[in-house]
């Protein structure tokens, strides 16, 4: 442990509340990113140690748990003297694997290094292996790992993806991946693929039977439960696996247990524990039906946490985050996911130091994700430190992140850019939010997750295609990343490769991009504009019941509209303050399609109501259409009052005109 790292701890330990990243910087003479970049190391380092470090936006930074003496006067193994080489690990990933007593010159053999090396890596694993996991030596024998079955497992699954790629588990035990490096000889020598098209096609039937696919860090975890699940009960079983979570797992994931080791001889407990596995698992797609069945018991307070969260930013950015109903299940999902994780124990293999995101300094949408989380959920499970919830749901906020970010373009997309990412969805939109500081403006950019991609010529269709593992493309530029270059390295090699794109013709056909800006359905425009009602508010009625009132039209479900209007102002309403308006809205299947109107109010201290209403199923480019309305409010300085004080006709005229400037 560093010297800087320790005055850190003894600065944070004789705090009783919480101390600020300047008072810190002062203290120790760094500067601020390196504090950061200090207390993430210490933050991963020092929860192995069951020490947790809580951060607050706007005051700081402290301790939950005391810290031991020993820590001061020993030190710690920061992630840093982790990363310097990832042996150790390798080392812990070694002796789960065998289960059994290991020789150090065996370990030496494989790894390529000294007697003495590897001996002095076991000594960094001895103080950052978490409770229930310790190392036993004995001379003449070797070493040993000495845990329950259950933690053993929890401990791989988190680790594992950390040291070794996906794309790795993807090749070919006969041909060289990419180069011949540590990872991929290990790959080889483990025997990871023996069994690879098996256990992917195992997998694959049970994303089917799911109805989504996992994440490609999330299907690295299952294929190598089924790896390490194969190597212990090839010998004597390592131990009840049976685990008594907090939270119940609905049916639809035990069904899929059962059906991913149909056929297999099973330890006690082995159907619940993996049930609990694939319920944690991160989403690359959504099911195209609801997700009530996904969410079991979790779901009015899943749907508490997303519909705050989204309500908090909503307010702050002026905008409306519902017109993309993929990002809404996504958000169900993922959290609902985190919940299980945290309440599973599988510790984040970020935990570990190893690749991590270039940079998890707090975003404003973690900051709003991770208090609703905690008020809401947090109670109800183990372990939720702000801390471990940032974590878990740094996918969420990377995903909302960048779909806010998104909004901040009204020019037609001249440059296309796909973006993919074996670490996650997560990673890849954080890496669209950087790009588009780099690009210019009115670029698109596609991030869903295609496994495919390279074999389906897709590719033409983009002028760049960015990536965090080898592709094979012909006659479309790419640019291969690591998941750990930090964001200015980031736009630096982007800003050379926007040099060599030649932003592509008219004539060549291509889809439509989920996240292509503009991408709006004009006949969905006509009939926003066409429909948009204006009326009074009328003080002796129920703003609810007024507003469904107005939305009714043919079509039209008025108990089911109402309904899903209170559930939605359950959760708190929008105001934008500046701007004395109030927007009420809701994703309805009581509509057939999208609407909207004001209810206009003759109190000087009520706002004006903007009501928005669309379909569940709507298609992002027609409810697109009402989020351009929300955006032109903060952009166009005459419309609030206008929608305030305005007639039906004149409403009507000037959103023509809005649509007509930004759509043509």
């Amino acid at each position: 442990m560093t010297s800087r790292s320790r005055n850190i701890l003894r600065i944070l330990a004789s705090s009783s509340g919480y101390t600020t990243v300047e008072k810190i910087a002062e203290a120790t003479g760094a500067g601020v990113r390196t504090i950061h970049r200090d207390l993430e190391n210490l933050e991963r380092s020092l929860g192995l140690q069951g020490v947790r470090m809580e951060r607050r936006r706007g005051l700081g930074i402290r301790l939950v748990d005391r810290l031991p003496e020993a820590v001061l006067s020993r030190g710690i193994a920061t992630a840093s003297a982790v990363e310097s080489g990832q042996r150790p690990l390798l080392a812990l990933m070694y002796l789960i694997i065998a289960g059994d007593w290991i020789k150090i010159s065996e370990l030496a053999h494989a790894f390529f290094v000294s007697d003495s090396t590897v001996s002095s890596d076991l000594g960094l694993l001895d103080s950052v292996l978490p409770e229930g996991l310790y190392l036993e030596r004995r001379k003449g024998i070797g070493v040993r790992l000495v845990a329950n079955e259950v933690t053993a497992r929890l401990v791989f699954l988190a680790s594992f993806p950390s040291l070794f790629p996906p794309y790795l588990l993807w090749g070919d035990d006969t041909q060289k991946v990419g180069n011949n490096s540590r990872e991929e000889r290990l790959v080889r020598l483990l025997g990871l693929r023996k069994h690879r098209d098996e256990d992917r096609g195992r997998i694959a039937s049970t994303e089917e039977s799911i109805g989504y696919r996992f994440s490609p860090a999330s299907f690295s975890m299952v294929f190598n439960y089924l790896y390490l699940r194969r190597l212990r009960a090839a010998g004597e079983p390592g131990g009840d696996v049976s685990h008594r979570g907090t939270l119940p797992v609905p049916d639809l994931y035990r069904n899929a247990a059962a059906r991913l080791i149909a056929g297999a001889e099973s330890f006690a407990g082995e159907e619940e524990f993996l049930a609990r596995v694939l319920a944690s698992c991160e989403t690359a797609t959504v099911p195209e039906t609801g997700i009530t069945e996904y969410l079991g018991s979790l779901a009015p307070m899943v749907d508490e946490v997303v519909e705050r969260a989204l309500g908090q930013l909503e307010s702050r950015e002026t905008m409306w985050l519902h017109d993309d109903q993929f990002l809404l299940t996504y958000l169900r999902l993922t959290v609902a996911a985190a919940a299980r994780r945290i309440d599973l124990g599988i510790a984040g293999w970020r935990d570990f130091g190893l690749r991590p995101f270039p940079d998890l300094a707090e975003t404003p949408e973690s900051a709003v994700l991770v208090n609703q989380f905690s008020d809401v959920i947090g109670v109800h499970i183990r372990d939720a430190a702000p801390a471990v919830v940032r974590r878990e749901l740094a996918e969420a906020s990377f995903a909302l992140g960048a779909h806010i970010e998104s909004f901040h373009s009204h020019l037609p997309a001249t440059v296309r850019v796909k973006i993919l990412c074996f670490e996650g969805l997560g990673l890849s939109r954080y890496i669209e939010a950087i790009c588009r500081d780099t690009f210019p403006e009115g670029t698109s950019f596609d991030s869903r997750w295609e496994p495919d991609f390279a074999r389906t010529g897709r590719a033409d269709r983009y002028d760049l295609v960015i990536s965090t593992f080898p592709l094979h493309l012909r006659g479309t530029q790419h640019l291969l990343l690591d998941g750990e270059t930090s964001p200015e390295e980031i736009r630096r090699q982007v800003t050379g490769a926007i040099d060599g794109i030649t932003p592509s013709g008219d004539e060549l056909e291509r889809e439509p991009l989920r996240h292509v800006a503009l991408d709006v359905s004009l006949s969905t425009v006509m009939t926003v504009v066409e429909t948009f009602f204006v009326e009074p508010r009328d003080p002796d009625r129920d703003l609810l019941e007024q507003a469904t009132a107005a939305l009714s039209c043919g079509g039209c479900d008025s108990e089911l509209v109402l309904a899903d209007l209170r559930r939605r102002e359950s959760f708190g309403s929008v105001v934008f303050e500046d701007l004395g308006i109030r927007l009420l809205h809701c994703r309805t299947d009581g509509v057939p399609h999208p609407r909207a109107g004001a209810i206009q109010s003759r109190d000087e201290h009520d706002p004006t109501t903007l009501v928005l209403a669309a379909p569940t199923r709507a298609q992002q480019n027609e409810t697109h259409v009402l989020s351009e309305v929300v955006i032109a409010l903060a952009e166009e300085a005459d419309l609030p009052p206008l929608l305030a004080a305005g007639t039906r006709a004149e409403i009507q005229s000037r959103l023509l005109n809005l649509f007509e400037r930004r759509v043509g």
